[in-house]
């Protein structure tokens, strides 16, 4: 199995464009969570600090939650599968 390296915080958050599998509704948070963590760096150390997928995923949406953002773990872990995606697409390609 492929291992990747240290993940980015950017991981399981979405890019700009709101990827497949992302309630539209709640789309305006993820990208305002997005750019919270980006701009906290205590926020980027919590969430750095979780090193298993699951307690990740849970932490992010645990985080957003605390800062009055709502989405659905699934949500996340759609988001963090496609960047994942994108992650080891680009490193086959390099």
């Amino acid at each position: 199995m492929l291992k990747a390296p240290k993940r980015l915080i950017g991981d399981c958050l979405p890019p700009v464009d709101i990827p497949a599998g992302i309630n539209p509704a709640r789309a305006a948070n993820f990208l305002r969570f997005r750019e919270l963590v980006f701009k906290d760096a205590e926020l980027q150390a919590e969430l750095l600090a979780v090193n298993d997928r699951d307690r990740f995923l849970d932490a992010v949406v645990a985080a957003g939650a605390a800062r009055g953002f709502e989405f659905e773990r699934g949500e996340v872990e759609s988001v963090y599968n496609q960047r994942r995606r994108e992650w080891v697409e680009r490193s086959i390609v390099a």
